[in-house]
């Protein structure tokens, strides 16, 4: 995975965003818009993201992980998906010296 790799969530997380915590009013949203300067992520919203992200791709994330600068904008979030699901691939990957050949 290369840095950008977040930008594979930015979809599907801004149509999540936008309907199900902006009630369909993207209001000129984007990957950059300010998620908790604008108020549109709290500590409700967040375990519902939390929970969308883990029904829509399979990635874990604890909500006590995140931090202030993981949810600046929806870029930075999604950066913290491909960083999360770099961690679960390496965990689930087979150890080498167990694998029959």
């Amino acid at each position: 995975m290369t840095p950008r790799d977040g930008d594979l969530f930015l979809p599907a997380l801004k149509v999540f965003i936008v309907d199900e915590l902006l009630d369909g009013q993207d209001a000129d949203f984007n990957e950059f818009t300010p998620l908790l300067e604008w108020g549109i992520i709290d500590s409700i919203s967040m375990v519902r993201l939390l929970a969308f992200v883990e029904n829509q791709f399979g990635i874990n994330v604890d909500q006590a992980a995140v931090t202030a600068p993981d949810v600046t904008n929806l870029a930075a979030f999604a950066n913290l998906l491909a960083r999360a699901g770099r961690s679960v691939n390496a965990r689930n990957a087979p150890d080498a010296a167990s694998e029959v050949v």
